[in-house]
């Protein structure tokens, strides 16, 4: 994958509502209607000493998953942005009806589910 220039960055985020860049950084802006609303948005606040072991087991909750339905889910996720609502839904249904469907571990996936197990992951 190529590194965007500066100007390419700032071009694409250009396309998108609130998103900035800041020296090296990308910052989006998040505004809502009222202070619950904001909480709400906030789903975990951890103490700075907490922070390494909170984010060693976010990771270790991702990386238990199938690598590339992640990847895929991912794709799916990316190739909305910038998109409408109704053509990103649309994009992201390709991906996963056309392309995640058809990964083994996404079908174990759902055998796992359907039959109330942990699923075993192929990374296929």
């Amino acid at each position: 994958m190529a590194i965007l220039s500066e100007k390419q960055v700032e071009q694409q985020l250009s396309k998108l509502h609130d998103w900035a860049l800041e020296g090296r950084a990308i910052r989006k802006q998040f505004t809502f209607n009222d202070f619950p609303a904001a909480v709400a948005f906030v789903n975990r606040l951890v103490p700075e000493a907490q922070l390494e072991k909170a984010v060693n087991d976010l990771i270790a909750r991702i990386t238990s998953h199938s690598g590339p339905v992640l990847t895929m889910a991912k794709k799916a996720i990316l190739s909305g942005m910038g998109l409408s609502l109704k053509e990103g839904l649309k994009q992201s249904m390709n991906i996963f009806l056309n392309e995640l469907y058809r990964l083994e571990d996404s079908q174990e996936g759902l055998h796992a589910l359907v039959e109330k197990r942990k699923p075993n992951w192929k990374n296929r």
